[in-house]
């Protein structure tokens, strides 16, 4: 969506917007949001984000603000686990 909306969506419509990821995976669409100026929260289930999402998403972070050459300001990335079916049991109603 973002991709063939991309006049939408600019630095000033978004910048310091907060947004949340779902299921980040890589993060390649929370990773293209906090370039626009947003910041973002990035979750998914323990293992991915200790074995993708955590590394791509500061490996880029860390090599766009090491660059110093922004035109805006990048917010740091949040990033969190999040389990549907163990959030689910905790707020089930008994």
């Amino acid at each position: 969506y973002i991709e063939k909306n991309y006049r939408l969506y600019n630095y000033e419509k978004l910048n310091t917007k907060k947004v949340l990821e779902l299921g980040s995976g890589c993060g390649l669409a929370g990773i293209s949001l906090m370039l626009l100026g947003c910041k973002v929260t990035f979750t998914d289930l323990s293992n991915v984000i200790n074995q993708l999402t955590e590394p791509n998403v500061l490996s880029i972070y860390k090599q766009i603000i090491s660059q110093g050459s922004l035109v805006h300001q990048i917010y740091e990335p949040v990033i969190s686990t999040l389990d549907w079916i163990d959030f689910s049991n905790n707020y089930r109603d008994n």
